[in-house]
């Protein structure tokens, strides 16, 4: 029986802006295959760590390397068959294990509910 797991991250990056150099964030939505074949919109990764690395990576225009912001999530969704499990994590909930790549200080929620 054919098995996937994706796994997807939600929230912000943040760093130091360039000019002013002001700490900001934006938001990032990214999907990985876990250990599965390469996806156009799906690269592979060999751990959620590496998917979350990788999501943390993409700092775009910070002058610092970027950083996840402590309200970010990511989900594991695991199908076989035509069963599907998913399970969502904060990254806020692994702070000694996500340490280097989590600024515990920074959230990208606003508490505006018009998306």
């Amino acid at each position: 029986m054919d098995t996937s797991t994706i796994i997807e991250v939600r929230g912000g990056v943040c760093g130091t802006l360039w000019m002013p150099p002001v700490t900001g964030w934006r938001e990032v939505r990214a999907r990985y295959t876990l250990r599965g074949p390469d996806a156009p919109f799906a690269p592979r990764v060999e751990s959620i760590r590496e998917a979350l690395e990788r999501t943390a990576a993409d700092a775009g225009d910070f002058q610092t390397a970027g950083k996840l912001t402590a309200d970010t999530s990511f989900t594991v969704e695991k199908q076989r068959g035509n069963r599907r499990v998913s399970r969502t994590y904060y990254v806020a909930d692994l702070p000694v294990a996500l340490a280097e790549i989590v600024d515990a200080d920074i959230y990208s929620y606003d508490g505006n509910e018009d998306f």
